[in-house]
């Protein structure tokens, strides 16, 4: 919108006004933890994630109360990748039926294990 006064460009302050100068643009994901093979599963899901910077990442299976029941290492190559996961803890002892959450780099995916009776 433009404006005059008295034929001439007016200019108008506020003051007190302050403008963020600094790049507002946030930092790129290092990860995307996208969704698994199958969210409600009877003993084995694929878990997916696509690496988009280099480096090594901890993937973690919670129970729904929190504890990690089990864990694993991301590859350390950018790109997408796979890691099975057979439902079985870090000793390898079967896990009951339940809800998981895979979390890996404060993203998560929720997972129910349903075993046959």
């Amino acid at each position: 919108m433009r404006v005059r006064f008295q034929n001439q460009p007016l200019t108008v302050a506020i003051q007190g006004l302050r403008l963020n100068s600094a790049s507002t643009a946030a930092a790129p994901e290092t990860l995307t933890l996208t969704a698994p093979s199958d969210r409600v599963f009877g003993g084995r899901t694929t878990l997916h994630y696509t690496l988009h910077t280099p480096g090594q990442h901890t993937l973690r299976i919670r129970d729904a109360q929190g504890q990690v029941v089990r864990t694993f290492q991301s590859s350390t190559e950018m790109g997408p990748h796979e890691l099975p996961w057979n439902a079985e803890d870090q000793n390898g002892r079967s896990l009951p039926s339940g809800v998981y959450t895979a979390e890996m780099l404060g993203q998560h995916q929720r997972l129910v294990l349903v075993r046959p009776d």
